[in-house]
């Protein structure tokens, strides 16, 4: 470069340094960017340039940029000064890199052990990891340098009261008011501390406070209308108002608009999860179980993490993320940018109007269609961006819908799903009967203790002489805490040595407070939720009175689906009188304790399974509206699992995302399965079998097993028919009794106490106009030789039975497999496999292990398949169809890829890459490898020779 070309690229630098400094002083960032972009063009080796590119990124919150700008400057210097990486590790901790910023502000502090910055950082990284012990440590060695550090005093709060420690959290944030009066998000910490401690007029002054302070900041005016639900002296219409009001006043619309994905009802929805909850917390041990349970070809679950904390639970959920993101250092526009770039069909908020927040993200429409389901749900959102909100027909009883300005998702059970910790105790007997005495508990967090439930409980424990009352939580650390309760008691007229208060604990010894409690008592206005579950899982019932909003019905609706509403009342006479009953028989309360956790863990509260089902049926109904172009509307569920949009006649009819690229099966049309026993029917994969669009089906159901198949019909073609039986066309007998399955064959012991019902059987020979079956299913506890008897013609071109037997037949009427085998070859069918089995305990059925030990086989499912010689004879068109029943129904992927490759080698490579059984490189030599394979060289064929030769 020549002396004048040079001169004037200095020249050019100078003036983007001055436009730089010019713009980043009146606070100019878009400018001033753009000026550090251009010095970083030209000046790609001078750390200075970069660290100004960094600032102008940070300020801009664009903090994920401003760590790789950092990190380059950082890079360029030989040896980078401690202030350097302090300036890194800050970007990094603002961008939700917390871990990393971690590394390098030790270093800083190993070179510089005073440096209080540094300290003060390093505990905040701390902090955001959830590591909070390590970061009071870093903490206490700023405070012994500079006890009025206004930053190290402002992480100081967060850390204990993390750490559980209430008095010591208040007595910071005290000191930091002394330091900076009007330090921002100081009232509002204190007024959280208020609420927790039942003092709600206290906290509201501090939140107002706060607001003079920040008067734009809608965090605090959310958080205020959190905590309102603690106080009875908000009615539902008031917070009603409150949550409507929010929206108006602090709501951002995006210039955007509404996110929009391709509206396709047969696709694979993409759905976001948003939440600071995914760990061992209240959001994650009421979801776990139900996103296990989700259909992976139904849905692709992307995360967004509030915070950075890390546990078991946490990683339970890691493993079923398409995506897993920390967006702690992301701003709301951030947020939303970033879920419309992930294209979310359908975006959850698990969050709610507490901590980690994100409402003004919501309030941006990131997702075509956002629903609330858990974490902070109290009430209504009352956002407009809010579509759906997930509940259930206890939360929100007939009669609420116009307090929410959500449409409600009705689901048939709880809204929620336990996860069961595998940490928890074992039950004990009940104390009572030992201790002489009642004790009452509550381990509730002590914010719901108002003052009208204080007096309330103070009138039972008049009414139960000599019990006691065992509260435990957070607040009870503090002695000053301590004496207010107990002075509110006293006051009451109940003196303090029946009263047991108890501060915090891990969570498993938390659990084990319950093995000293008797009776629960729940909270009011605003109820329990996990804590309910958990007082059930430990076998101590929970006596709950329903409060005016959401929060307070979560008890109610836990208990209702756990089997017990006679605990749910809307009364303090009847709370009282509820639990007196049980008070006043001790050997039925020791029964129901030691039943208690069965009862739970047999509930729909625990069946991740059933309640993914639903949430499936939700999820793809609400998607399904969307892409019909209609506004959104209530929808609720029946008891059966099928589900009604308010303005629609018949339940929604739904369609199930289309299986990945494989193989085009070209069935000219349906399968036809005909079960008796309601055998297909009650399969796990019933739903997607339909839903496939290729199978129909018809159910004979003698025992009645199922009550509806509404919640199948939603998917596709099903007939039901209860109480009839396939069979010789003769009416039948049905034996039904308390310690016997109900079954169409004489019981095997005469002594069982038994009733017989008579009722219809068809002769599937006898039906006039029955298309070809295709597959036919038989349960073991019904006449499947008298099936099979009349059953000739109508079996003429079936492909696949399904057939129960009884290994030791009772009599001549129980299914055993030789004379299945028999009937089955005399019609042309082969055994093939088993598919199934049941097996016997013979343990109690109280019995503490679980499982239980079952190793006597009762009976088996028998997979019988076209003989070689009837195989020879089908159609290609059957043999695809074949393919297809083998694949889909039976899983014998191996005989169904036989079977293609016998038609066309192409396709049944084809088929196996898309089943992902092998990585298909050369054609021909896959081919060759499998023809090579003699039918009769097969377990099963060996198998069907023995036989033929045993007759």
């Amino acid at each position: 470069m020549n002396n004048q070309s040079s001169q004037a690229a200095n020249g050019l630098k100078q003036a983007d340094a001055k436009a730089f400094e010019s713009a980043f002083s009146r606070g100019d960032y878009p400018r001033a960017l753009k000026a550090a972009n251009a010095l970083v063009q030209r000046s790609p080796d001078s750390p200075q340039v970069h660290e100004w590119q960094a600032n102008a990124l940070g300020r801009l919150e664009q903090l994920d940029e401003a760590v790789e700008a950092m990190q380059r400057a950082v890079e360029l210097v030989k040896e980078p000064s401690a202030d350097h990486r302090l300036k890194l590790a800050q970007y990094q901790v603002l961008a939700g890199k917390a871990a990393r910023a971690v590394e390098v502000l030790e270093s800083v502090v190993a070179d510089e052990p005073e440096n209080v910055v540094a300290l003060a950082w390093l505990s905040r990284a701390y902090h955001q990891l959830g590591q909070n012990s390590r970061g009071l440590e870093v903490n206490d060695r700023l405070m012994s340098l500079d006890d009025r550090h206004e930053e190290g005093l402002l992480w100081r709060s967060r850390i204990l009261d993390q750490l559980s420690r209430h008095d010591e959290t208040m007595d910071t944030l005290w000191k930091l008011q002394e330091v900076n009066p009007k330090r921002v998000g100081v009232h509002n910490h204190i007024a959280s501390l208020f609420t927790k401690e039942g003092d709600y007029d206290e906290a509201e002054g501090h939140f107002y406070r706060e607001v003079e302070l920040d008067p734009a900041n809608g965090k605090v005016h959310s958080n205020l209308w959190m905590t309102s639900h603690y106080n009875p002296a908000y009615s539902g219409a008031d917070l009603f108002r409150m949550a409507v009001e929010w929206d108006r006043q602090f709501g951002e619309r995006s210039s955007l608009g509404r996110a929009s994905t391709e509206r396709d009802v047969g696709k694979r929805l993409r759905v976001g999860l948003l939440s600071g909850g995914f760990r061992m917390h209240p959001v994650g041990q009421m979801i776990l179980p139900a996103l296990q349970s989700l259909p992976a070809d139904q849905f692709e679950l992307m995360f967004y993490s509030s915070n950075q904390y890390i546990d078991k639970l946490t990683q339970s959920m890691q493993v079923m993320a398409l995506r897993w993101q920390s967006i702690e250092g992301l701003s709301d526009g951030q947020l939303d940018q970033k879920i419309r770039e992930d294209e979310i069909d359908i975006l959850i908020d698990l969050n709610g109007a507490g901590d980690g927040s994100r409402y003004r993200t919501l309030t941006r429409e990131p997702a075509p269609l956002i629903v609330k389901w858990v974490g902070g749900l109290v009430d209504t959102t009352g956002l407009e961006s809010v579509d759906y909100l997930l509940s259930d027909h206890i939360e929100t009883p007939v009669g609420v819908d116009d307090r929410y300005t959500e449409k409600l998702i009705r689901l048939p059970d709880d809204y929620i799903c336990y996860h069961i910790p595998r940490h928890a105790p074992d039950c004990n007997a009940l104390p009572a009967l030992t201790n002489g005495y009642i004790t009452f508990g509550c381990l509730n967090n002590p914010a719901k203790l108002s003052a009208p439930l204080l007096e309330e409980w103070a009138t039972l424990l008049h009414e139960v002489p000599n019990s006691k009352l065992l509260l435990r939580g957070i607040q009870f650390e503090s002695e000053r805490f301590r004496n207010k309760i107990t002075a509110t008691f006293t006051g009451h007229g109940i003196s303090e040595d029946r009263l047991l208060l108890e501060g915090p604990a891990k969570h498993a010894e938390f659990l084990e407070t319950y093995q000293r409690i008797d009776i629960a008592l729940d909270t009011w206005p605003y109820s329990g939720g996990l804590t309910t579950c958990e007082s059930l899982l430990m076998g101590v019932p929970v006596v709950t009175r329903t409060g005016p909003t959401f929060a307070g019905r979560h008890s109610a609706t836990h208990l209702v689906n756990a089997g017990l509403p006679e605990l749910v009342t809307d009364s303090w006479e009847d709370f009282r009188a509820r639990v007196k009953e049980l008070v006043a028989d001790l050997p039925n309360l020791a029964v129901i304790r030691a039943a208690l956790r069965t009862i739970l863990l047999d509930s729909p509260v625990c069946d991740g399974p059933r309640f993914a089902s639903h949430l499936t049926t939700a999820l793809r109904a609400i998607w399904q509206r969307h892409c019909e172009g209609k506004a959104p509307e209530a929808l609720s569920f029946r008891k059966s699992g099928a589900a009604r949009f308010a303005d629609e006649e018949a339940p929604v009819k739904l369609a199930l995302a289309a299986p990945g690229q494989g193989v085009d099966w070209q069935l000219e049309s349906p399968v036809l399965a005909v079960d008796n026993g309601a055998v297909l029917a009650s399969r796990p994969d019933a739903r997607e079998l339909l839903g496939s669009g290729r199978v129909v089906m018809l159910s004979f159901d003698p025992a009645g097993k199922m009550e509806t198949v509404d919640h199948l019909a939603q998917y596709g073609e099903i007939q039901h028919f209860p109480y009839t039986a396939l069979g010789n066309g003769q009416p039948a007998t049905l034996y039904m009794g308390e310690e016997v399955e109900p079954t169409s064959l004489p019981p095997v012991d005469s002594e069982d106490d038994v009733e017989a019902h008579e009722i219809p059987s068809i002769a599937l020979d006898s039906v006039e106009g029955l298309p070809a079956i295709d597959v036919l299913a038989l349960d073991a506890r019904h006449d499947s030789l008298g099936i099979l008897q009349h059953a000739s013609e109508a079996l003429k071109n079936t492909l696949a039975v399904q057939a129960g037997v009884v290994l030791e037949p009772a009599s001549e009427q129980h299914p055993d497999f030789s004379n299945v085998q028999s009937l089955m070859r005399k019609q042309g069918f082969r055994f093939h496999c088993f598919v199934g089995e049941k097996k016997k305990s013979w343990f109690p059925d109280d019995m503490a292990i679980e499982p239980r030990m079952a190793s006597e086989v009762e009976s088996v499912e028998a997979l019988f398949i076209p003989g070689h010689e009837r195989m020879r004879s089908l159609s290609e068109a059957q043999r695809v169809r074949f393919a297809f029943i083998l694949h889909a129904i039976f899983g014998a992927k191996d005989v169904a890829f036989r079977i293609l490759n016998e038609m066309d080698g192409g396709l049944a490579a084809q088929y196996l890459e898309s089943e992902r059984l092998v990585k298909v490189s050369d054609e021909s030599e896959c081919v060759a490898a499998v023809s090579a394979i003699d039918e009769e060289d097969t377990i099963a064929g060996e198998l069907e020779k023995l036989m033929s030769e045993a007759y």
